[in-house]
């Protein structure tokens, strides 16, 4: 058994191989290069066994020298559709007898490729209201759920990521609001959900209170530091939340992608 790990320009990083009468296991580690995307490639190696001389194979109905394949083994390669999902490998035997040259024959190989984060897509945005019935106020809460993906929209699996550090005052409760400054895994298939809120108001005259970030970001933690994968414009009030021109009502376009140079597009 042999896996090897290549950039997306094919350059091999790491590759590691074992032989053995049964069940091999494989590890490998590299230090990424900046590459768009990575592949793993792992792939099972068949020591032919049988060498013949002046041999009559029935497939081809001709004599020949080398080794023989006697359960016809198919090349087979699977990819994965999703991250950390790989299919099984069909090998087909009790075929023709077929000689061949090389006693190293590859029976099936299971390609995935891993794409690096590079930005967001919008996968669900909603809010409700909190109500506090001894001040007479409420609040707006928005719940926003993103998917980190790769730099052509594809999925990038669990992801490490953090917002970025912030001095905003929450006049509402005159504190700096919580944010996620500490490293934290996605869900597995790159999902996560930020919930925006103010403060909750003392008095029905302050309900507007809140803050803003004018430069929020989402930010990928990697080997290299912390890479942007978003760029928004925060209005959080207790009586309105916008994010980059998108108030709750509206709410942020479904299956768009933000980007760190803060666009939002379709594509």
């Amino acid at each position: 058994m042999q896996s090897k790990i290549v950039d997306a320009n094919g350059t091999q990083l790491a590759v590691q191989s074992n032989t053995v009468n049964g069940t091999a296991e494989l590890n490998l580690q590299v230090s990424g290069n900046n590459s768009t995307s990575y592949k793993v490639l792992s792939g099972h190696i068949l020591l032919d066994g049988y060498y013949r001389t002046n041999y009559y194979t029935s497939c081809n109905g001709y004599y020949a020298t080398g080794y023989d394949d006697y359960y016809n083994y198919q090349n087979v390669e699977s990819t994965p559709t999703s991250p950390d999902i790989f299919a099984y490998y069909d090998f087909y035997g009790a075929g023709p007898e077929c000689i061949r040259y090389v006693a190293d024959e590859v029976l099936g190989q299971t390609t995935a490729t891993i794409a690096m984060p590079h930005h967001l897509k919008i996968i669900d945005d909603t809010f409700s209201v909190d109500s506090n019935n001894l001040f007479g106020t409420s609040r707006i809460v928005r719940h926003i759920t993103y998917q980190v993906v790769g730099l052509n929209n594809e999925s990038v699996g669990t992801t490490q990521i953090k917002e970025s550090d912030s001095s905003a005052v929450d006049t509402c409760s005159n504190s700096t609001p919580t944010y996620s400054t500490a490293c934290a895994s996605t869900n597995s298939d790159g999902t996560y959900i930020d919930t925006l809120r103010a403060g909750m108001p003392q008095s029905p005259s302050n309900s507007s209170c809140g803050y803003d970030i004018p430069d929020e970001k989402w930010e990928w933690c990697n080997f290299y530091g912390a890479q942007p994968l978003s760029l928004f414009d925060y209005y959080i009030h207790a009586d309105r939340i916008s994010v980059s021109g998108y108030d709750q009502d509206t709410g942020l376009p479904k299956d768009y992608y933000a980007r760190p140079d803060g666009t939002i597009s379709p594509n």
